[in-house]
């Protein structure tokens, strides 16, 4: 999965403690998150796999090639922040079309919950990463 290749190498990329510590927390949102997703194929019958997102891995692309170009540490920082607001708005895009999926085709509740806690913690990922790259940029 992209986010357990993206999420360490932000995490080890990052200087700013309250941003890495906030990388290290959604990494381990993801996983569950991994493991729920797992749950609702499971629950449909389905062998779950990993499928690659073309556009997730065109904002890690992005990111990677253009975060070496910004010196600053905060600036740098800032954007490190900004590719996880680009990225949870998409994340969350891609849970509300798995939701609206999941509730036509009439799921069973515990599966809809699953994609909603999800949803929900990705939904708190983004305002993290909102408000510090907010704060980052405030302190430059």
């Amino acid at each position: 999965m992209l986010a357990f290749d993206v999420l360490p190498s932000l995490v080890s990329s990052t200087e700013d403690e309250r941003l890495r510590a906030a990388f290290e927390e959604h990494l381990g949102e993801t996983r569950a998150q991994s493991e729920r997703a797992e749950g609702v194929f499971r629950a449909l019958g389905l062998d779950p796999s990993s499928n690659r997102s073309a556009p997730l891995e065109a904002l890690a692309k992005s990111h990677d090639e253009l975060a070496g170009k910004v010196v600053l540490p905060a600036l740098r920082d800032a954007f490190h922040a900004a590719a996880a607001v680009a990225t949870e708005r998409w994340e969350l895009t891609l849970y509300e079309a798995a939701i609206d999926l999941a509730n036509a085709m009439r799921l069973d509740g515990e599966a809809v919950g699953l994609l909603e806690q999800s949803r929900a913690e990705e939904h708190h990922a983004l305002l993290v990463a909102e408000a510090e790259r907010r704060r980052l940029l405030d302190s430059v």
